[in-house]
């Protein structure tokens, strides 16, 4: 599992038990600011979870176009040696 992938994942497992903290929280009556921080940092774990994603999803697309980019050139190579295989067998 790539390392970006694990952190979300532990992100995402500390938002739901800061979830559960909030509700407790807000059933038991405890005291507002100590809630709103606990808002804030699941606000700030969201945020941080979507640039997780869009890093992991802009690697893809890299990844994917550097793969183009090599099978192009393949192909490329490709044509080149049956371009000069045809020059070969015209030769001789």
């Amino acid at each position: 599992m790539h390392k970006l992938d694990r952190l979300e994942q532990i992100i995402g497992e500390r938002i739901v038990s800061l979830r559960e903290e909030m509700e407790i929280a807000s059933n038991a009556c405890l005291n507002i600011p100590d809630i709103e921080n606990l808002k804030e940092e699941v606000r700030f774990l969201e945020w941080s979870t979507q640039q997780i994603r869009l890093t992991t999803t802009h690697n893809g697309i890299q990844r994917a176009q550097n793969d183009e980019i090599m099978l192009g050139n393949s192909l490329q190579e490709l044509q080149g040696i049956v371009q000069f295989e045809k020059i070969l067998a015209f030769v001789t």
